[in-house]
Parts: structure tokens; C-alpha cells; sequence
């Protein structure tokens, strides 16, 4: 799970470092939503770890 946190924040921060740089450009610059696929990226990504551990915990409650 930890590996996994890793590669979501190294992800997320890539993100936000290429939405910076081109944030910056000139306004006439078509500007990606970048904030619209990092915000999906990051709930997909806690959706799966949440459904993990609930998957996790009943498991501990059945035995």
C-alpha cells in the first residue's frame, strides 16, 4: 500500500508541476483542464484504497 501512496503522490505532483508551468503561458494559450483529470485521478485513487480497507476490515470481523 505504501508503493502504491508513493506513485499517487509522485502522479498528483507531476500534475500540479505541469499545470504550474503552463499556467504561466500566455492567456491567448489554450489552457488544459488539468485540475478536472487530477481531481478524478485522486478520488478514483482513494475511492480503491477506501474499498481496500473495508474489504480488509470485514474480513478481520469474520474471522
Amino acid at each position: 500500500m505504501r508503493n502504491k501512496m508513493i506513485i499517487a503522490v509522485s502522479l498528483v505532483v507531476a500534475g500540479v508541476m505541469t499545470y504550474l508551468m503552463f499556467s504561466g503561458l500566455d492567456e491567448d494559450f489554450y489552457h488544459f483542464p488539468w485540475k478536472v483529470f487530477a481531481g478524478f485521478g485522486i478520488m478514483s485513487c482513494l475511492v480503491r484504497e477506501g474499498l481496500k480497507l473495508v474489504r480488509d476490515v470485514k474480513k478481520e470481523f469474520e474471522e
